[in-house]
Parts: structure tokens; C-alpha cells; sequence
């Protein structure tokens, strides 16, 4: 299982609309083959933080996912609260 770790930098109203977009990202990335789960990541230290935890069965098809349109458009709904780029790390599930 391949999970990534995406640290979207969004100013305050996109902090507020950061669960809404994870709920309307659900049904986009469902038809994905491979595609496991989303989930939002809480930081109990600081809520302002908006991070996002993506789970595929493959690192293809993680990438596919990546490379589409539909992510590319999901992606630019966030494009007016953006205040800096996006950070995003890759890890491997091995038991």
C-alpha cells in the first residue's frame, strides 16, 4: 500500500473550506483504480494546518491518479486560498 502525506497552505478561508474539499474529493477519486481512502489529518497542535491522507494499493497508480485531469482540477479548486506551494510526501506500507 502506497499512502501520501499532502500539506496543503491555504489562508483562512480556505482552512475553513479544506473539509469540505476533502468531502467533494471522495467521489473524483473513487472511479481511480487502486484508490483506497482519503482522510483529513488533524495536527493537535495546530489546526490551521491542512493535511490530507491518500491511500493506493500501487505507486502507479498513485501516480496515474496524479497525472489526471481530474486531479488537476480538484487541485485548482483550492488555487484562490493557496499561500504557498503544496508539500507532499510518499511512503510505502510494509508489514
Amino acid at each position: 500500500m502506497i499512502i501520501v502525506l499532502v500539506e496543503h497552505f491555504l489562508n483562512n478561508e480556505g482552512i475553513h473550506y479544506f473539509p469540505e474539499w476533502i468531502d467533494r474529493a471522495r467521489p473524483v477519486l473513487a472511479p481511480f483504480e487502486g484508490y483506497l481512502n482519503i482522510r483529513r489529518m488533524k495536527d493537535v497542535e495546530n489546526a490551521s494546518r491542512c493535511v490530507l491522507m491518500l491511500e493506493f494499493a500501487e505507486l502507479g497508480q498513485l501516480r496515474s491518479w496524479a497525472k489526471s485531469t481530474e486531479h488537476n482540477e480538484l487541485v485548482a479548486l483550492l488555487d484562490p486560498y493557496v499561500v504557498q506551494k503544496r508539500q507532499s510526501k510518499v511512503y510505502s506500507v510494509s508489514d
